[in-house]
């Protein structure tokens, strides 16, 4: 089974390749549903065993880093580019595990899994630091809304965990749809 997930990624990462170089003007499309197959594996991964595969977190971050870094511009920019591309990673992942850490040295529990603070580097690497920060909060607040349905259906369930991937990677997904067809506005890639 592992193998299909590491065949999936390595797919995932070609075909997001393919259409960012073979049609750079019109790769927006390809990208989304590829984007979203992985988070739909995250998702159900999440849900199902707790757990955030490595492949699709690897895909997801690959291919961030290819949507960002302009290969066609001077080496600068490149340098430029890639250092951005480092800021966010250790900004945004660096601070899940801080608040990973902080929880578990008060509390002694886990309250976020590295799963998620891989994804959320991962995110970062496709979003920037101010698209994950929307995508962190539109997950936060869809957590907060599952557990106000769960409680209000059934309220003497108890209810002390989510899988908080399963909330971010579409949340991730959404925040890149709305950078590329409603900030940009041309839905369209380079």
């Amino acid at each position: 089974m592992q193998h299909l997930g590491l065949i999936g990624s390595c797919g995932a990462i070609v075909l997001g390749a393919l259409a960012i170089f073979l049609v750079p003007g019109n790769s927006a499309f390809c990208l989304a549903v590829i984007l979203g197959g992985l988070a739909a594996w995250i998702v159900v991964s999440d849900l199902r065993s707790w757990t955030i595969p490595d492949g699709a977190v690897v895909a997801l971050g690959l291919l961030g880093i290819l949507l960002r870094i302009p290969l066609q511009a001077a080496p600068l920019m490149m340098v430029d580019a890639s250092l951005a591309l480092v800021l966010d990673f250790v900004l945004c992942g660096g601070a899940l595990l801080l608040l990973r850490e902080y929880y578990f040295r008060t509390r002694g529990a886990d309250g976020i899994g590295l799963g998620d603070v891989k994804l959320a580097g991962a995110a970062a690497l496709l979003l920037g630091t101010f698209g994950f920060a929307w995508a962190l909060l539109l997950a936060s607040v869809l957590g907060l809304l599952v557990v106000v349905v769960v409680r209000a259906m059934k309220p003497n369930m108890r209810f002390d965990r989510i899988p908080f991937g399963a909330l971010l990677a579409p949340a991730s997904w959404l925040m890149w749809l709305q950078q590329v067809y409603f900030l940009d506005g041309s839905g369209q890639i380079g």
